[in-house]
């Protein structure tokens, strides 16, 4: 994050460039549950895109990924998060260490 553009606290990526942004994230989730997993992206707090997985408790891990062509953002007021929801089932834990990420590029 050379512009430091990714505020930790909130979860939100602000770029201080406009244009067009590559975005891509990866969730894994531990096996301690079971059900469907809803990873979304969200522009401004809107669902632009999504993806889902079935957990399954039986597996080491159990992953979610997914990635958004090109994202234009407006370098001021536009904002990235990524969202996890547990749509049924029971409460899988994210795994925090280097296998889950998010990032987010300037194309032009």
């Amino acid at each position: 994050d050379t512009k430091n553009c990714y505020d930790p606290a909130t979860g939100r990526f602000t770029p201080n460039i406009a244009g067009y942004y590559s975005i891509d994230w990866y969730i894994i989730t531990s096996a301690n549950g079971t059900g469907e997993l809803l990873v979304t992206l969200n522009k401004n707090g809107t669902d632009i895109a999504w993806s889902t997985n079935v957990v399954n408790s039986n597996a080491h891990w159990n992953g979610i990924g997914g990635s958004a062509g090109m994202i234009y953002l407006n370098g001021t007021t536009d904002y990235i998060t990524i969202k996890l929801t547990n749509n049924s089932g029971s409460v899988a834990t994210v795994y925090s260490g280097s296998l889950s990420y998010f990032s987010a590029y300037l194309i032009r």
